[in-house]
């Protein structure tokens, strides 16, 4: 584990705006209100993970469709339809079985304990999942919207949207999500309800999940966790936002330190961001098998 962040919960913290759902990772607005990659916390985010999977006990895992042993009592309307094929094989599905989808399908679900869903999707533009979330004591009902958009997070009074990007259209795409933190930030966006009031995770449960468009999905599942998951988004993020001459992870906003100190401009590294990514990606070597990419990153950030 990493030093004590077995006990660390990066993504409920108030300054983590969200948790960006084309990388996976937190958007911070802790020195600017819009939102940006903070590396220190993104590491923070995938070492956490990293530890948790370490020292908490298997995950349980409710199979809601696997296009082949766990087959989900889908909801078909008018001018609709599902199909299972196989479909060619790629890193993500490698040969799986997988729904094929048009217009409105769903399934009706009462889940209160396993509310990290993850899932393999092929989406073609303007198709879309909808979880749907209630409040078990209020029965105020939460739409969770995953698009083929490049914006991180946007709230229509329960409606909250979150982009997975477009930039994988007709592509496979895993994704796992913990909808209970993307309802509690949605909500702390909004001024739909009091989101001074906080939430409870014990108070929410999964009740419906419906796709809209065209496209495949694969190994719909609920689960408690996902850390390995998270952890690999985090590695991910460092490979491929690395300056290369430098081996730094800029961070991208202004800081204010005090009365009589030069600001930080944008661009400025952290020695904390760049010991918490080598610590990160070595981590995600060892984990990986020894996969090379991790490790040149980890040496490039000693820079």
């Amino acid at each position: 584990i990493f030093m004590y962040f077995e006990n660390y919960n990066v993504e409920v913290r108030d300054r983590v705006k969200c948790i960006d759902a084309k990388t996976g990772v937190p958007i911070s607005t802790q020195w600017e209100s819009q939102g940006y990659f903070y590396a220190t916390q993104i590491a923070q985010f995938g070492l956490s993970h990293y530890s948790k999977n370490l020292t908490e006990p298997e995950p349980s895992r409710k199979v809601i469709e696997d296009g082949d042993v766990s087959q989900g009592a889908w909801i078909i309307k008018k001018n609709s339809s599902i199909t299972r094929n196989l479909v060619a094989g790629n890193a993500v599905v490698n040969f799986s079985t997988s729904n094929q989808f048009e217009s409105a399908v769903f399934v009706e679900l009462d889940h209160t304990v396993d509310l990290i869903m993850s899932v393999d999707l092929l989406f073609q533009p303007n198709s879309s999942l909808t979880v749907t979330m209630q409040n078990r004591e209020s029965l105020q009902l939460y739409y969770l919207h995953y698009i083929v958009a490049d914006f991180s997070i946007t709230v229509q009074d329960a409606n909250i949207y979150h982009g997975i990007g477009t930039n994988f259209a007709n592509k496979w795409k895993h994704i796992a999500r913990d909808l209970f933190v993307d309802v509690q930030k949605g909500v702390a966006a909004s001024a739909y309800s009091n989101h001074k009031q906080k939430m409870r995770r014990n108070e929410l449960k999964v009740i419906r999940v419906a796709f809209l468009g065209n496209g495949a999905y694969d190994n719909l599942t609920l689960c408690t966790s996902e850390h390995i998951t998270h952890f690999y988004d985090a590695a991910e993020w460092f490979v491929h936002h690395q300056n290369q001459s430098t081996g730094g992870f800029a961070i991208p906003v202004r800081r204010r330190l005090a009365s009589g100190f030069d600001d930080l401009p944008r661009g400025w590294y952290s020695a904390m961001s760049q010991g918490h990514a080598i610590s990160l990606l070595s981590r995600a070597y060892y984990h990986s098998g020894l996969n090379r990419k991790y490790l040149k990153a980890a040496v490039n950030a000693l820079k």
